[in-house]
């Protein structure tokens, strides 16, 4: 019979009321069986675990099922990614593409669900800790939306942290104990005439509920004298409790019952219509008596129509009843047959498999392989291949691995699979060479691409195949700037592909032609061949080739200034890369982000994109890692950190070297040129010179302006003036907003006209870039055309967007300014000297150890020091007998810096004894303590609440803070407790001023200030969960959704359990 628990089921009413309800206990607790019976009356959708799901891809395709019979306006955009081909990270960043699937499941519930879901997974034992499936779940307990509950069922530990979730009370167990069955309970399930026998009942079997329902059902037709002797018998057995029970309900159920549990104890699971063909015309009636027995089936999914047997049920049968070979060989060759009828193909190779023919399973997968991988079965044509000697492969079993393995995202095992069929010399199918050339070229290694590309036969093979080879190997030649050899190839493949009309070579080809047009100007060409590979490709499910437009597509929009339509296109290829796999093209599109980021003047945002793509590109090993370092240099350069700057674009060059790729090499030749101008003029002019050589690849408009730089520094500015103008030229070609800016700029900067320079500044504020408007008005204080005040607002403006050298040096310039000591001191960010406002040049300092000398008194903050601890300090490998005098010489040297015509008494800005030494506070000033004073200030009107009080203070101490103390003596133990100890007061004044941004509702400099507090300290777990607040409340839910999963990675480093998503 039926028990209704109505206990348990106000249990589960309660648990999902929070996040999440676990549901854990042993085989035969009834945990299945309880679930059912309660989702029947609540809106609940349901999937049961097997060991398939412990492949991240076939774990999300059945959660998006089951999520959309309740929900059928899920957007199907979740399984573009699991219909087509994994990227080649997609098994070694699996976290990674869990947290996105999470991510984008749990954005499309936040608009769909209208009411309470409950999702129940039932045997989640199945996955291990480690298991991408399990990050995805615990993904959903953490970010889904309030409507949607999780109800997991397991017989191990939930397989995820959740202290943390426990903690906040988001977590509802119910244990073993729980799902005991009461003694009241026993007495319902028992016959009437045994109702008293309830207590021995549950004495024999704890409660158990399969113990307790098999030993009702072994003593259900006995008197009352011999179910005590039985249950008596029971609490003694030579063995566990259940083979004990068992055996003893299977000797008394009827034999065609019997009969059946046999004939479908070898299948996972049946249909009825399956169970009619295995045992005759009576197999239907014979499954529904056995399913009101309670005890041996259970529904596979609810309202499916497949059923399997209860564990323990098949467990037995399989143990104690076991089928001989010939009866194996009937029911796995019948079932195999009706699987295939119905197109059940998993079912019919595992059936095929159990029988052990190795020609039937070749048979087969030659039939329905390539049917089962557009299906997204790989982990199951995979498993078949691997019966198959290699002895006994044939070539198509070899090709349908390495597919299945490319697939699958495991792109190391399809490349070995591949070689396999490939010959030491001569031509190659065009289909094996695309794919093996591929594998180079989405890495990075060009040269082997081509290689592999070359040696396809461009007259063998079909016409699709022919179409893909010429169309990846146009892509290389165009990264490496080989146009001829690529609209020869392009040309090619579209010829090709019109006579396959094949919807995957059409993509690509017009992606290649798009690109061509790019570097011809063709705007209008390249956006309709754009478009038309877009509809081909999503046609084809060719989640790649979106993946690839989209991000190409958002390089044109950059190009022509249109950045927010740019990070449109990205924010489409970003969640397709985390969710497909392909870091290539994901760091590709950070990158791409990073830059749209700083076309709009967002110096922090774009450089946490670059960071995170440099980042990506190293974890895989990618040689495109030069495409950050650029945006990195770029940043910088903005900053005026010209050393990082410099070091970085550096570092591009070397990256790209052996490939060759002209689109990053020209570029970083314009980044190295600009800053290297002050420094060395001869070596910028080599720079841009070899930049200009490149010709028209996508960064010949910056090639052409920081010629025109460097011309006007060289003294020569006529020519400066046709640089400028060719810039601009090319620019309007391209339809390149912010090259025909930057182009004005140094016009103005060359005719020493104003003019040009308030156009820059229009353009600019057209584009949205602040930044750019700032630099076009510090072109306008160049020439002399802003009034002091207005002068003042550019210094605030540029200290706000992040341009703080640039600042610094608006200041230092400003007529008037008041000059609060004779001697300024900088040790934030760099060490410098200034004499009444003019800096003391390097070569002025006679010795480095003066320099140092003088460093280590700015950091005792005016404190005397003792002479031997200078010394020790400045020359700590030399005897102290040795230093004495040598310190005397050094501080000697400081005194002739400071005061070079010794205008002033030996200790105006350094006071001596014989024992100690310290600065003079009342005439030499140090950035340091004025910041350490107004951050102070600051601080203790916020911590007060006062926080307009606060305000101006906070703001003066945060632009002030322009790197870390003595950045470039990072290794001294003798500055780093002053660095630290002004590192934490700075990260306290910018999350204090991201909070007031956030009460104030200004949303975007909260975004700011967290994004500099993470900067300084990449695992500050406030400011990420703050960051991921402000992007919600700006409204850019995509980007708080990935900036979670970002979040959610950090903590992983330092073994955190991650807090729920705040949005």
């Amino acid at each position: 019979m039926t028990l209704r628990r109505d206990r348990l089921h106000d249990l589960l009413d309660i648990g999902t009321q929070g996040r999440l309800t676990s549901v854990v206990a042993g085989a035969g607790f009834g945990k299945t069986a309880l679930l059912l019976s309660w989702s029947e009356e609540r809106n609940t959708t349901w999937h049961t675990l097997t060991a398939a799901d412990r492949s991240l891809s076939s774990f999300t395709k059945a959660i998006v099922g089951a999520l959309r019979l309740r929900v059928p306006g899920l957007p199907t955009d979740v399984l573009l990614p699991l219909e087509g081909a994994q990227g080649p990270d997609a098994d070694t960043d699996e976290d990674h593409r869990a947290d996105a699937y999470a991510a984008a499941l749990s954005d499309a519930l936040s608009d769909q669900l209208s009411r309470p879901l409950t999702l129940v997974l039932d045997d989640v034992q199945h996955l291990s800790p480690d298991s991408g499936s399990a990050r995805l779940i615990a993904g959903l307990c953490r970010q889904a939306p309030d409507q949607l509950r999780l109800v997991l069922a397991t017989r191990a530990d939930i397989p995820f942290r959740i202290e943390r979730m426990r903690g906040r009370g988001d977590v509802f167990e119910i244990e073993a104990d729980a799902l005991r069955f009461t003694v009241d309970e026993t007495a319902e399930l028992l016959p009437a005439d045994l109702a008293a026998l309830a207590t021995k009942v549950h004495e024999a079997t704890a409660g158990w509920p399969v113990g307790t329902r098999f030993t009702i059902e072994a003593v259900r037709d006995s008197s009352p004298q011999e179910a005590l002797a039985a249950i008596d018998g029971m609490q003694q057995p030579e063995g566990p409790l259940f083979p004990y029970i068992a055996e003893e309900v299977f000797e008394q159920e009827r034999d065609d019952i019997v009969d059946l549990l046999r004939t479908v104890a070898p299948l996972t699971r049946f249909t009825p219509e399956l169970v009619t063909v295995l045992t005759g015309p009576h197999g239907r009636d014979l499954l529904q008596v056995a399913s009101t027995r309670g005890l041996y089936l259970q529904p596979r999914e609810a309202g499916e129509g497949w059923w399997s047997l209860t564990p323990l049920a098949r467990q037995f049968v399989t143990e104690r009843m076991a089928l001989t070979d010939d009866e194996l060989h009937r029911i796995h060759s019948q079932s195999a047959d009706f699987f295939l009828e119905i197109g059940a193909r998993g079912e019919a190779l595992e059936s095929v498999c159990a029988l052990g023919d190795v020609g039937a399973i070749v048979s087969l997968l030659v039939a329905e392989g390539q049917a089962m991988i557009a299906a997204a079965q790989v982990e199951a044509v995979l498993e078949a291949i691997s019966q198959v000697p290699q002895n006994e492969r044939r070539p198509i079993i070899d090709r349908l691995e390495g597919e299945a393995r490319q697939i699958q995202g495991d792109w190391d095992g399809a490349l070995e699979v591949y070689a396999r069929l490939m010959p030491p010399e001569g031509d190659v199918d065009p289909g094996l060479a695309w794919r093996i050339g591929l594998i180079h070229h989405l890495r990075g290694s060009l040269d082997s691409a081509l290689e592999v590309y070359q040696r396809g036969g461009l007259e063998d093979g079909d016409a699709r195949e022919r179409a893909l080879l010429c169309g990846w190997m146009a892509s290389a030649h165009w990264l490496r700037g080989e146009m001829d050899d690529c609209r020869r190839l392009a040309d090619r493949a579209m010829a090709e592909a019109r006579a396959a009309d094949d919807e995957q070579a059409l993509a690509l080809t017009h992606t290649v032609l798009a690109m061509i047009a790019a570097i011809d100007g063709d705007r209008r060409s390249n956006e309709w061949h754009y478009l038309e590979a877009l509809q081909h490709a999503e046609r084809a499910h060719d989640v790649l080739q979106i993946i690839r437009i989209h991000v190409n597509r958002a390089s044109l929009h950059h190009e022509e200034a249109s950045y927010r339509e740019s990070l449109d296109e990205l924010a489409v290829a970003l969640d397709l890369a985390d969710l497909a796999g392909f870091a290539t093209f994901r760091s590709l599109a950070l990158v791409n982000r990073g830059e749209a980021h700083l076309g709009l003047g967002r110096l922090e945002e774009a450089k946490a994109d670059f960071e995170e793509a440099r980042n990506a590109y190293d974890r895989i090993g990618a040689s495109d890692v030069g495409y950050a370092l650029l945006g990195l240099g770029n940043v910088y350069s903005l900053r005026g950190d010209k050393a990082l700057a410099r070091a970085a674009f550096e570092e591009v060059l070397a990256a790209v070297e052996d490939s060759g790729d002209l689109q990053a090499r020209v570029p970083a030749l314009a980044g190295l040129a600009r800053v290297m101008i002050d420094e060395d003029l001869a070596a910028a002019e080599g720079y841009a010179k070899e930049a200009v050589a490149a010709g028209p690849v996508l960064g010949h408009v910056d090639a052409l302006t920081v010629a025109a730089e460097v011309a006007l520094a060289g003294d020569t500015p006529t020519e400066a003036l046709r640089l400028a103008r060719e810039a601009a030229a090319v620019a309007r070609s391209r339809r390149d907003r912010a090259g025909i800016a930057n182009a004005l700029i140094l016009e103005a900067r060359v005719t020493e006209s104003s003019d040009p320079a308030r156009e820059a500044g229009r353009i600019f504020g057209e584009i949205g870039n602040e930044l750019g408007v700032a630099l076009a008005r510090m072109a306008e204080f160049d020439l002399g055309a802003l009034t002091p005040f207005e002068a003042a607002g550019l210094a605030s403006e540029l200290s706000r967007l992040g341009a703080r050298s640039l600042a610094a040096e608006v200041e230092a310039r400003l007529p008037n300014k008041e000059q609060t000591s004779e001697i300024a001191i900088q040790c934030l960010g760099g060490f410098s000297v200034r004499i009444e406002g003019v800096p003391v040049s390097s070569s002025q300092w006679q010795s480095r150890k003066a320099r140092d000398l003088l460093k280590l008194l700015a950091a005792r903050r005016g404190k005397p020091t003792h002479r031997d601890q200078l010394a020790a300090a400045v020359w700590p490998d030399d005897p102290v007998e040795k230093t004495a005098n040598r310190l005397s010489v050094a501080l000697s040297t400081v005194r002739g810096v400071l005061d070079p015509d010794k205008e002033r008494p030996a200790d105006w800005y350094i006071t001596a004894d014989r024992s100690s030494v310290a600065l003079n506070p009342d005439h030499v000033t140090v950035d340091y303590e004025e910041f350490i004073r107004t951050a102070e200030h600051g601080l203790e009107r916020w911590r007060n609440r006062k926080p307009e009080e606060a305000r101006s203070h906070l703001k003066a101490a945060e632009a002030a803070y322009v790197g870390d103390f003595l950045e470039e003596d990072a290794y001294e133990e003798w500055c780093g407790p002053v660095r630290e100890e002004a590192r934490a007061l700075y990260l306290a004044v910018a999350k204090a001023l991201a909070a007031d941004a956030m009460d104030l509702a200004d949303h975007d400099a909260a975004i700011k200030y967290l994004l500099r507090v993470l900067e300084k300290d990449g695992f500050d777990e406030g400011a990420h969960l703050g960051l991921v607040e402000a992007m919600v409340a700006a409204g850019r839910h995509g980007e708080a959704r990935r900036l979670y999963r970002h979040y959610v990675s950090k903590m992983d480093e330092i073994d955190i359990e991650a807090a729920p998503y705040p949005g």
